[in-house]
């Protein structure tokens, strides 16, 4: 068998377009056409269908794309190696992460990471949850770091930080006069939120089962900045992280109020299982777990003090 060819078809498959594979194999899109046509002839079978520019693997093809994928990883893993060795641990790191994570938590990370290595440029790119999740399970890239806890047979997931997450509302708004914010004051209020799937979202809704009560949500944003400005002009209350609405609080523009029995999120570290991680990637994740474990334990401190 040609592996070039093979190749050809891998790359098409795992980017979706004979353009993207075209532009990863750093070649001509009618020389990846061309090539894909020859592979198939020659065994007399079909492994894709290109429709308005999309591509749609055959039953065959998927079964080719699944297993060639570990002959391409461990390919990837020489280059690694080697690249490595060559460049004395210098290069590119690329990293998906949720817009919270990369926005509060990463630029500390990175920071403390290039002190050690400075030679290793980290390349941050911002997707949801469910697409870094579906992105480090098809080997797109090394790791990720979520707003949800997931259960994937093909991924490792771990716990980095908690977030406390507290109701926000306007100076004037009725429930700022309370200390501690009980489940059932959150019904009679019309209620801002972010988009289903989102870790806070998430965290909202598990809160709302555990205490059997209903919100009556208004509008919902995939982004907390305009939650935030719908309550400054009291038209709703919401729930969002300390680190969200941190400035703003401090202006007195919105008042945080804790939730009875406590409100949380999670962000996690995922990566796949069998995924070849360079030495230069454990230790960005060694570095990832030590500086959200310090970070931690000066929150359970502070807590204390209080």
């Amino acid at each position: 068998m040609n592996l070039h060819h093979l190749k050809i078809f891998f790359y098409i498959a795992k980017f979706g377009s004979l353009t993207n594979a075209a532009k990863e194999l750093g070649l001509t899109q009618p020389a990846v056409s061309l090539q894909l046509s020859d592979f198939q002839k020659k065994y007399n079978f079909k492994l894709l269908d290109i429709k308005e520019k999309k591509v749609y693997l055959t039953t065959l093809g998927k079964e080719i794309f699944e297993r060639s994928s570990t002959i391409f990883e461990i390919e990837k893993q020489i280059d690694t190696l080697i690249s490595d060795y060559q460049n004395s641990k210098a290069g590119l790191i690329t990293i998906f992460s949720t817009e919270p994570f990369s926005y509060y938590y990463l630029p500390s990370i990175i920071s403390e990471f290039i002190k050690e290595l400075p030679n290793i440029i980290p390349h941050t790119f911002t997707y949801n949850s469910a697409e870094i999740v579906e992105k480090i399970a098809s080997l797109i890239n090394d790791i990720g770091f979520i707003g949800y806890k997931i259960e994937h047979p093909k991924l490792v997931t771990k716990e980095l930080l908690r977030e406390s997450l507290h109701l926000i509302c306007h100076p004037n708004h009725s429930l700022s006069k309370k200390c501690v914010i009980m489940p059932h004051d959150l019904e009679s209020h019309n209620f801002i939120t972010q988009e289903k799937g989102a870790g806070t979202r998430r965290s909202i809704e598990k809160y709302v089962e555990e205490h059997n009560i209903k919100l009556n949500i208004v509008a919902e944003f995939n982004s907390p900045i305009p939650i935030i400005e719908m309550v400054k002009q009291n038209l709703g209350i919401s729930i969002l992280s300390k680190n969200v609405i941190e400035e703003t609080v401090r202006k007195k523009e919105i008042f945080a109020i804790p939730l009875s029995g406590g409100c949380f999120r999670y962000f996690y570290i995922v990566y796949n299982k069998d995924k070849y991680l360079s030495d230069t990637m454990k230790a960005f994740i060694n570095k990832t777990e030590m500086w959200c474990n310090n970070y931690n334990t000066q929150k359970l401190k502070e807590i204390g003090k209080k």
